[in-house]
């Protein structure tokens, strides 16, 4: 799953940047398999195993590639959606809504795991979840509840195209983000997009 939603995420970086991005480096947490001409293949050098972290390394040069159809401004209004669900959140200060939104906050940069936001929150995974569980709830479901309402605010925007929702709540291959947004509403994205901007 690690390997799948990097590579997911470089042929994403691939596409929004027009330019056949090859990183610096691939790092993965795992043990290597037996093989990995495919991995070579895929993305373009040899992954590390057993690193600290998964991770892809670019040059710094690549943050300064242009983003295809990139709107000027357009990070101020994804902010501003985000600040917007952020608002709609229960003012209440139980475990469950400051998990929604620090989990909420991070999306952009990726589904956060359970220990680095049980860090954010003081406190050890184990008692984090323990937690949740006594108030009847986990942090999957949170996580999910917190990517279906920042997808449900962006798909209100019809200048944002579905790929990059699906990326920006966390998903780095569009057919998972169709799959769990159907999952949650029982609609497409398209349709659901379709039914908030019909004049």
């Amino acid at each position: 799953m690690a390997e799948l939603s990097t590579l997911g995420a470089l042929v994403l970086a691939r596409r929004v940047t027009n330019t056949p991005l090859v990183p610096r480096a691939v790092w993965f947490k795992h043990r290597a398999p037996a093989r990995t001409a495919t991995h070579l293949r895929l993305f373009g050098v040899a992954p590390a195993f057993e690193q600290p972290a998964t991770a892809l390394v670019f040059d710094a040069r690549a943050l300064s590639l242009p983003i295809r159809g990139a709107e000027p401004g357009l990070a101020t209004y994804l902010d501003a959606y985000a600040r917007d669900v952020l608002a709609r959140l229960p003012a209440d200060d139980d475990l469950a809504s400051a998990v929604e939104r620090v989990v909420t906050t991070s999306l952009a940069r990726g589904v956060p795991d359970v220990e680095s936001i049980a860090t954010q929150l003081g406190m050890s995974a184990r008692t984090l979840q323990r937690r949740l569980t006594e108030a009847q709830t986990s942090y999957q479901a949170i996580v999910d509840r917190a990517r279906k309402q920042l997808a449900l605010r962006y798909l209100e925007d019809d200048r944002l195209p579905l790929a990059e929702i699906g990326f920006l709540v966390g998903f780095a291959d569009p057919s998972n983000f169709h799959r769990a947004f159907r999952r949650w509403t029982g609609e497409t994205p398209s349709a659901y997009r379709l039914r908030c901007t019909a004049p």
